[in-house]
């Protein structure tokens, strides 16, 4: 087994590099060695440049993000309270439609971004029972560096479907002054092996999945939602495009969360 390099850290973001054969992970389809690192749990990607931490696989995957964000896509429902909008659109060779929810946020872009950007499991926890009505439980595995982390994450799904679980790696940077994103992609993770008994989960996998976020103004943001996943197992895709509609309105559910805390 080769040595993996692993962050021993002296700050918030102060790190250096040591050797470990602990921790090793990999891509879907990845050979070589990752990074894994031992961060700090503390800090905000909002106080870190764009290009820190950022590799040229971030880079072709923010490309990629983007231009599904910026692509065609046909609108499924407006809120007539809101300025909430829906969407769908297909992709090449995937049956699988991606799913776009859109609204604005009374919240500043670095309250979003941190409120995204959990550093612990209780923090993912709770982002995540805000965010997905269909989560049932997860873990924080690994924190890579300030703006790489693995989780982990089970969900519940309508009988007699069996349950999904996740495995993902989460790039969370801002683009410029002014935006954010938040993007996944599924990773494998030798503490999460996938599970095959009769009961168990079924391994699903992130195809495309993350939020977009635009200052407004220093009090709002706008925030848009892709997420695109193979939940694998034997679900036709017409069910799954069904299922899947729902998750646009995982942005709805976070600007309700940040309209609650203003009236504490």
């Amino acid at each position: 087994r080769e040595p993996n390099l692993v962050y021993s850290t002296q700050g918030p973001f102060d790190t250096r590099l040591a050797f470990s054969f602990e921790g090793v992970y990999k891509p879907v389809g990845f050979k070589g060695i990752m990074i894994h690192s031992k961060m700090p749990q503390s800090g905000s990607v909002c106080d870190l440049a764009p290009a820190e931490f950022r590799t040229a696989k971030d880079e072709a995957q923010v490309a990629q993000f983007l231009s599904f964000l910026n692509a065609e896509c046909t609108l499924q429902h407006e809120s007539k309270k809101s300025d909430f909008k829906q969407y769908y659109q297909s992709v090449e060779g995937n049956p699988i439609v991606m799913i776009k929810g859109q609204c604005t946020v009374e919240a500043s872009l670095r309250e979003v971004v941190n409120f995204l950007s959990p550093t612990n499991d209780k923090e993912f926890a709770d982002t995540m029972k805000v965010a997905d009505t269909m989560f049932t439980g997860g873990r924080l595995m690994d924190t890579l560096d300030p703006k790489h982390k693995i989780f982990y994450a089970t969900f519940k799904l309508p009988k007699p479907v069996y349950d999904r679980d996740f495995v993902w790696e989460e790039f969370n940077t801002m683009l410029d002054e002014s935006s954010a994103i938040v993007m996944g992609q599924a990773v494998e993770h030798p503490d999460c092996p996938e599970r095959k008994g009769m009961l168990d989960y079924v391994r699903a996998e992130i195809t495309t999945s993350g939020y977009h976020l635009k200052a407004l103004d220093d009090k709002t943001c706008y925030l848009s939602y892709l997420v695109q996943v193979n939940p694998k197992g034997w679900i036709p895709p017409m069910i799954v495009n069904l299922m899947s509609a729902d998750q646009a309105t995982n942005v709805k559910r976070i600007r309700n969360h940040f309209a609650a805390k203003r009236k504490q």
